[in-house]
């Protein structure tokens, strides 16, 4: 935390709630964070945090798995060597032999670098809905209503338990790992900051056409819905916009 706040961020969200740190990284006696520790100075002069899928749902970080990258930064006026920033990540690779290794939010100085080791780049693109009940957007200022065009349907969404959410994964064709409950609950029911929600439509069959976990921000008087986790039945296609309307209007 001294080295976050020194070298990263004094007002980084770890050092202002430092139970996410735990939350997000202990385990059993060590936190997840590859560290390069000066032996001479006892100081850090880099870190590299991660986290997996399997950290949600064993509570432990296992060997083979997807891992997310985090925090990546070293201190370049103490470091002895130019390659200390590859030596945490050449020393995590090593250690865990991940199947895949993902960040996100990059800046371009990291981007430069992350293509240097040879990673595939791409720009991710984000997608909204309009509420159409709304007439000045405080989110998303500019929008223009008469560019989007959402039809009645007979679909309904509504908000459901965490328990009744598992009781549905069944019925959801192509289902992954993540639909581990291990996984929902740790990351999701238990977080000890975002309260989420979990919600699924359904048509006039009663047929499932998705199940989603999201959660509301608040800006301002304005909200918005973010769609967190997202499993659909692949054999049922509808547009979302028309799915949402209702929702989004009501609540």
């Amino acid at each position: 935390l001294d080295f976050i706040k020194s070298s990263w961020n004094s007002n980084n969200i770890f050092l202002r709630k430092k139970f996410l740190i735990n939350f997000q990284h202990f385990q059993d006696d060590q936190i997840n964070f590859v560290v390069a520790y000066h032996i001479k100075t006892k100081k850090f002069h880099g870190i590299l945090g991660f986290i997996s899928p399997s950290f949600y749902s064993y509570g432990k970080v296992k060997a083979g798995d997807c891992l997310w990258l985090t925090m990546w930064k070293v201190e370049k006026n103490l470091a002895e060597t130019n390659s200390l920033g590859t030596d945490l990540l050449n020393f995590l690779e090593t250690k865990y032999i991940p199947k895949s290794l993902v960040a996100i939010g990059i800046n371009q100085d990291v981007k430069k670098l992350y293509k240097l080791l040879g990673f595939k780049i791409k720009i991710m693109k984000q997608w909204f809905i309009p509420n159409l009940g709304i007439d000045k957007f405080i989110i998303g200022s500019g929008i223009d209503k008469s560019q989007f065009k959402f039809y009645n349907n007979s679909s309904l969404i509504e908000e459901v338990t965490f328990e009744q959410l598992f009781s549905y994964f069944s019925r959801i064709k192509n289902s992954d790992e993540k639909l581990s409950e291990k996984y929902i609950i740790k990351r999701y029911k238990n977080h000890p900051h975002y309260k989420y929600q979990c919600v699924i439509a359904k048509n006039k069959k009663n047929h499932i056409i998705f199940l989603a976990i999201v959660r509301v921000v608040n800006f301002k008087k304005s909200k918005a819905l973010r769609i967190i986790e997202f499993w659909n039945n692949q054999n049922i296609n509808q547009s979302l916009g028309n799915l949402f309307q209702k929702y989004l209007v009501e609540n």
